[in-house]
């Protein structure tokens, strides 16, 4: 289960520097990832709230490609 919005960044930070992991590791991060966005997009607001998103913040981050990662993570 999706634990935090910080749990799906870490994920999309190792997916970054893929370029560095195997292809069995970079599956099983893509895949990891998927699942995070997905709890992700079914959190209630209340509980996005919580962790300081909004709605669209959120729906904004589930949308991104995977390999759309923030300038300052990449290498």
């Amino acid at each position: 289960m999706f634990t935090s919005v910080h749990t799906a960044e870490a994920t999309l930070h190792r997916l970054s520097g893929a370029r560095k992991m195997g292809v069995f590791a970079r599956l099983m991060a893509a895949q990891r990832l998927h699942r995070e966005l997905s709890a992700l997009s079914k959190l209630e607001d209340r509980l996005l709230d919580d962790v300081g998103l909004s709605r669209s913040d959120a729906m904004a981050q589930v949308q991104r490609p995977f390999w759309d990662v923030p300038a300052h993570w990449r290498a």
